[in-house]
């Protein structure tokens, strides 16, 4: 059993993680998804604080800077995906979401110059399939 507990575990991240789709998109029969996504961040943001505390006072100014220009692109992406979501299904949105993964890839050859292996090419065609046929 040992063997295969990372398998078995990543499984499960992704059982919960697609089976968040359906639940946010549920979830907007009561709330606008503005409304949401702001309140997701701010509970996040609340429950985070007392492990950080300590050190907020050890960060620079240029730190906080790329902190914050980063966290802006993150809240921007989970706006957008989850804004995305009210006009989609859970379904559709959660094979998008999942298409970002070729992404690393081309960033991968563009920051880092170095070419993909043969198997994220033939992933990435795969994935271009499954968004036409979508």
């Amino acid at each position: 059993m040992k063997k295969y507990f990372g398998e078995t575990a990543l499984l499960f991240n992704t059982l919960i993680w697609g089976g968040t789709f359906a639940l946010i998109k549920n979830a907007f029969t009561d709330i606008s998804p503005t409304l949401f996504v702001g309140i997701r961040f701010g509970l996040a943001t609340l429950l985070i604080i007392p492990f950080i505390y300590p050190r907020l006072k050890l960060i620079d100014k240029q730190t906080l800077l790329a902190g914050s220009i980063l966290g802006i692109f993150y809240f921007s992406g989970f706006a957008a995906q989850t804004i995305g979501l009210n006009l989609t299904t859970s379904t559709k949105s959660g094979f998008i979401t999942g298409t970002f993964v070729i992404f690393i890839p081309i960033l991968q050859l563009i920051i880092e110059r170095r070419k993909p292996k043969w198997f994220s090419l033939i992933s990435i065609g795969l994935v271009l399939i499954g968004l036409v046929m979508l």
